[in-house]
């Protein structure tokens, strides 16, 4: 009579491969995990700009930008024009609440990086929601602001004079697939 079952060995031999398989999948999916975050971040500033362009032109008034770059990197929206928004404030009740939108407390290892002073004292006019200077001066050039990765990988969010956006990943070793080089 043949018992079915499996043999220490067996168990072993299994355990052994799947020992394996493991190792070789464990850092391929904490890299997946880290673009994924990269991705989100990027995709969602993106999303915000619309929304405060849009926004501006809804409830026809001005939607001002705050941005915080570095290790605390946040950024926040508000239609306040009595005080500056500041993203760093939680609490609903204290002045300079960003009551449109907050984003902060990204992800272990994602900042935000503005280029050249880009996206100061940035708001999106009550008329036609194009982003202005908070003298509603003109922009005189594309705004961008670069999100970094744990990696080091970096995507680009570009926002054009006239507010259109877009996500690009600059060329060479931080490049993240899925994206132009350049928009």
């Amino acid at each position: 009579m043949r018992q079915s079952g499996f043999t220490l060995i067996e168990m072993m031999v299994t355990v052994a491969v799947l020992g394996i398989a493991l190792a070789i999948a464990v850092p391929n999916l904490s890299d997946f995990i880290a673009r994924t975050h990269l991705k989100g971040v990027a995709d969602n500033l993106a999303q915000d700009l619309v929304y405060a362009r849009s926004e501006a032109a809804r409830q026809n008034k001005t939607v001002q930008l705050s941005m915080s770059d570095g290790a605390s990197s946040c950024y926040g929206l508000t239609t306040n024009n009595t005080t500056d928004c500041t993203c760093t404030i939680t609490d609903a009740a204290t002045s300079g609440y960003c009551e449109l939108r907050q984003a902060g407390s990204f992800p272990s290892g994602i900042t935000l990086t503005r280029a050249n002073g880009a996206f100061s004292n940035l708001q999106f006019d009550s008329a036609r929601g194009l982003p202005v200077t908070s003298s509603n001066a003109t922009l005189t050039g594309n705004q961008e602001v670069t999100v970094t990765g744990k990696s080091g990988r970096k995507l680009v969010v570009k926002m054009s004079v006239l507010g259109s956006v877009c996500i690009y990943s600059p060329s060479g070793s931080s490049k993240v697939g899925g994206y132009p080089d350049a928009c």
